[in-house]
């Protein structure tokens, strides 16, 4: 038992925001689609739907073998915000599923996306009101603008399936626009805490990586 405890070790200390591999993967197969180099796009596009199935599947198992480990990511300030890759990641996977004629699937990945993106935003909100017990501006981590990215990720997506809500399209739409707004918001606070951060205070080695 204690040696798969111990080869279980990477699991429990895994990195919260590996979905960002996904996100950028399927950002680059959308690219290259436009550039019409549609062989390169075709396995982007398989390699990111197969990447968020299997981060999916591991951070579903580490969820269940090591629920306070991921708790404690959840609930570190400076982690927080990393968990919004899910959302960015998903809304991508559905912006290739609908080029590839899944429009359907790419609804789910929409209403997935933003039902985990309300949670997320309550939850990283919540802990950086009540659990940041330090109140330094030293917490403020590059990984938090993954929120704004995926708040926009929503938006993006959202445009693509609006069209499926039928007579509620002008409701999807009014908050489609709430939300884009609300990632710029995001990101002119988050900006100005990330300057204000490195511009006037001390900066380690281990800050910039």
């Amino acid at each position: 038992m204690e040696n798969q405890t111990t080869r279980l070790r990477w699991l429990e200390g895994m990195y919260p925001g590996y979905f960002t591999l996904t996100m950028a993967t399927g950002i680059i197969s959308i690219a290259m689609g436009l550039l019409e180099m549609r062989a390169l796009s075709e396995v982007l596009y398989r390699i990111t739907i197969a990447s968020w199935a299997t981060l999916f599947l591991v951070y579903t198992w580490r969820l269940v073998l090591f629920p306070k480990a991921v708790w404690s990511d959840l609930t570190n300030p400076k982690l927080t915000f990393n968990f919004f890759s899910f959302v960015a990641a998903t809304d991508i996977s559905g912006m290739l599923l609908h080029l590839h004629g899944y429009e359907y699937a790419a609804f789910l990945c929409w209403v997935a996306a933003l039902l985990v993106w309300s949670g997320l935003l309550y939850c990283s909100f919540s802990v950086l009101t009540l659990l940041h017990g330090e109140r330094k501006v030293n917490v403020v981590d590059g990984g938090w603008l993954i929120c704004i990215v995926g708040t926009e990720s929503l938006v993006l997506l959202g445009l693509k399936v609006v069209s499926q809500v039928g007579e509620y399209a002008a409701f999807m739409m009014l908050w489609i626009y709430m939300l884009w707004w609300l990632g710029l918001i995001l990101y002119g606070v988050f900006v100005t805490l990330f300057c204000y951060r490195l511009f006037f205070l001390e900066m380690s080695i281990d800050d910039y990586g």
